[in-house]
């Protein structure tokens, strides 16, 4: 029997920090935009332009999922398996 088998295989490895929901919008109260991952942290970031306030968002889901894997907090019930 011959069985073809794919010279390449793809893999895609997702980060911890993309389970996270990560949400930019205007806000007209402060005149910017405003960046928060409402089941990770409490506040975000905030700037003028919606790709470098994600940009940065990202990184601070990042950090904060990196940090909570050093200290373990458990009460944040992070999904990080």
């Amino acid at each position: 029997m011959f069985v073809l088998k794919p010279k390449y295989i793809i893999k895609t490895i997702m980060k911890k920090s993309d389970r996270y929901l990560k949400i930019v919008e205007w806000s007209d109260e402060d005149g910017c935009y405003i960046g928060r991952a409402p089941g990770l942290m409490l506040g975000g970031v905030h700037g003028e332009d919606d790709s470098r306030v994600y940009k940065q968002l990202c990184q601070v889901v990042e950090e904060w999922v990196e940090i909570c894997e050093n200290v373990k907090w458990s009460s944040l019930r992070l999904a990080l398996a």
